[in-house]
């Protein structure tokens, strides 16, 4: 940390951005990222994301714990990360310096301090995953690389362990470091270990020398979104902490060690490396289902290799409703889960199960700006039950090695039932799908512009389906189709693939399709139903943006039901996004 100090009227601490709460039990809260996005956000082509209502749940806790607190409340973490030692360093260096003055008042006063870092984790799944510095390794929690580990055995073995116990009783799951293990050389918590002792900053060699006595207990907090937004579940949230980390509260030794708790010491050996795997290729196996009759869609996907799991409900009246989990995958016969959302398969049908916390985004196009979705979306309650009976497909889908091995190959379509409740409201399903590799999981390649579909016309006798790609690059564009009968797959010819007008932010007002097939040619047609607008990284550094969503089609005389992609790609943020959509 070499860089020169930027003096800056935006990061004076009398524009008012940081709030500083004094206190008088021996804790201290810090919120780094409770901004909102701002125009720093928007120059750039991946902004991260503020950790909304943090700053709002750590200043309840300040006032429920009588502790000091530190509060960033309104600047972006776009324009100053305050949980990044360097970017503080060079353009707020007056926060270390705060920051060293506040820990070494508290450490006079108090015998022991406990120092809590609140963060946001996008996750949906009512979960909280605690940053020491360290991670699980044969059973032990051991430092990750060079960190540190930031708290002591009778921290992790007391107060954290007896907390661990009251999250899982109520539906809140614990864990440590499996996504955040704040264990950086740059994440803030570091400051609070000896880490720092030879840095030639004094707040950060002056807080490394009161933290080598191991009178300081350190922990970051990375809350889920079913956690932090207004409801229930933040209530029972900062209850818990509050009873956790109260000074007026006695600390009681669980009668029986939770599972997720390990012997842990302050400076622990540094764990040995371990031997690298090769990871396998992501797979992202899912359903998506289509009510005609209401324009209802439904997507549930799972991450066969890592990752996590997700259930998405597209309405017709553009809300758009989001559960998203991570953990284990977990096989048993005929089922596979990850947290709440299960999938079973004995081949001839394909089932789905969730039920859980929902965010709810009132306007389709939200999530073209993630910070935008999340602002303006709330909490809700939902649970879906649906059932796929599979007419098409090129393989059995029975969640065993076999299907593992083949997951990739395996595309299956057909007609099913089921129901959700949401909002209060109760619907039935009559449903048109699809299950096999999710629409938008294909290896990513440098494009400019692709749309994809697929569609299903169920018979008496007879169904067929259909799947096409264009992609168009600076020098070549690259079709693909196939077609489905029965248990047979057949490579066409994509003649033209065509959804106009399309735009980011919306859905195309009509989609056309020429294939030329082994048993004529396939004229279809298609009129978006409803949809949803995102953007993600792409490849070689670019930005896709993405409209995707469910449609009725028509081919000839016949009736069916699909999906439709429409993607750009951009190397430059995209200027037509609104700054505020509602």
């Amino acid at each position: 940390m070499n860089g020169k100090p930027e003096s800056s009227d935006l990061f004076d601490p009398s524009s008012g951005w940081l709030q500083v709460l004094e206190g008088n039990a021996p804790i201290l809260l810090i919120a780094p990222h409770g901004g909102r996005a701002g125009q720093a956000a928007r120059a750039r082509l991946h902004p991260r994301i503020n950790d909304l209502y943090t700053a709002e749940i750590t200043r309840e806790l300040a006032r429920r714990l009588g502790s000091y607190a530190v509060i960033n409340a309104a600047m972006d973490r776009n324009a100053l990360d305050c949980n990044r030692v360097e970017d503080i360093a060079r353009k707020a260096p007056w926060m270390l310096a705060q920051l060293a003055q506040m820990v070494e008042r508290m450490a006079r006063r108090h015998e022991r301090v406990l120092i809590l870092v609140i963060h946001g984790w996008n996750v949906v799944q009512p979960r909280i995953d605690f940053g020491l510095g360290a991670r699980f390794v044969g059973g032990r929690l051991q430092p990750v690389s060079s960190a540190h580990i930031t708290a002591s055995e009778r921290f992790i073995n007391g107060p954290l362990a007896e907390l661990c116990i009251r999250l899982q009783a109520n539906g809140i799951l614990p864990t440590f470091g499996l996504r955040y293990p704040a264990a950086g050389r740059q994440n803030l918590l570091q400051i609070f270990t000896p880490r720092f002792a030879q840095s030639r900053l004094e707040p950060l060699s002056a807080l490394a020398r009161l933290c080598s006595g191991g009178a300081i207990d350190a922990v970051q907090l990375e809350l889920s979104v079913a956690l932090r937004w207004p409801g229930a579940l933040r209530e029972t949230t900062i209850d818990l902490l509050t009873r956790a980390f109260s000074t007026a509260a006695p600390v009681r030794r669980p009668l029986t060690r939770p599972a997720i708790i390990a012997r842990a010491h302050h400076n622990a050996v540094r764990a040995s490396a371990r031997s690298k795997t090769s990871a396998a290729t992501p797979v992202r196996f899912g359903t998506e289902l289509f009510d005609p009759a209401s324009g209802i869609g439904l997507m549930a996907s799972v991450d066969l290799y890592g990752g996590g799991a997700r259930v998405i409900a597209l309405l017709p009246d553009g809300r758009v409703a989001l559960a998203t989990v991570e953990g284990k995958l977990e096989l048993r016969r005929h089922r596979m889960t990850r947290g709440p959302i299960e999938f079973g398969a004995d081949g001839r049908r394909i089932s789905i199960e969730f039920s859980g916390p929902v965010l709810v985004v009132p306007n389709a196009a939200a999530y073209l700006r993630m910070e935008n979705a999340l602002a303006t979306a709330s909490i809700d309650k939902a649970s879906i039950q649906c059932t796929l009976e599979l007419k098409v497909r090129t393989g059995a889908i029975g969640f065993n090695s076999q299907f593992f091995a083949a997951a990739s190959r395996i595309t299956a379509f057909g007609t099913g039932w089921g129901a959700m409740f949401f909002e209060g409201t109760s619907y039935p399903l009559d449903l048109l799908g699809r299950a096999g590799i999710s629409l938008l999981d294909h290896a990513e390649r440098p494009f400019l512009s692709r749309a994809s579909i697929w569609s299903y016309f169920d018979g008496p006798n007879h169904s067929r389906a259909f799947e096409a790609r264009l992609e168009s690059g600076d020098r070549a564009s690259l079709a693909t189709a196939m077609t489905l009968a029965g248990d047979m797959a057949e490579e066409c010819r994509l003649e033209r693939l065509h959804a106009a007008p399309w735009t980011p932010g919306n859905a195309p007002r009509r989609i056309d399709a020429v294939l030329t097939t082994p048993f004529g040619p396939a004229r279809l047609s298609a009129i978006p139903r409803c949809f949803m607008a995102l953007s993600r990284p792409g490849a070689a550094g670019s930005r896709v943006y993405t409209s995707m969503g469910f449609a009725r089609f028509e081919m000839g005389n016949a009736s069916g039901a699909g999906m439709f992609e429409c993607s750009a790609s951009s190397t430059v943020p995209f200027v037509g996004l609104p700054d505020r959509l509602s």
